[in-house]
């Protein structure tokens, strides 16, 4: 992996990262292992972590912040919620 890339990935791991930030490497950066680490990170946009769940519903799905989205008793939020387990369910992998 090459030395900006690497930077890339250190930043979408990184849980100082900001919510702007990931989304904006979100979309300039299509590769599969820095859009996994931001799959994976408690402060990526929901929106954006709604996209990612189908390309890498694992990390999506155990991503922290979504403890935080189940445990909301807002009715609002229920929608994207269910929308997250259906999409794990028909596409475990």
């Amino acid at each position: 992996m090459e030395l900006v890339n690497r930077k890339f990935l250190r930043e979408a791991l990184d849980k100082n990262t900001s919510s702007d930030r990931l989304r904006e490497l979100f979309i300039k950066n299509r590769e599969p292992q820095i859009q996994q680490a931001i799959a994976q990170n408690p402060n990526t946009p929901l929106n954006v972590l709604k996209d990612l769940s189908y390309s890498h519903p694992i990390e999506a799905i155990n991503n922290s912040s979504l403890v935080l989205l189940f445990s909301d008793k807002s009715e609002s939020i229920k929608p994207i919620a269910l929308g997250f387990l259906r999409r794990f369910i028909k596409n475990p992998h």
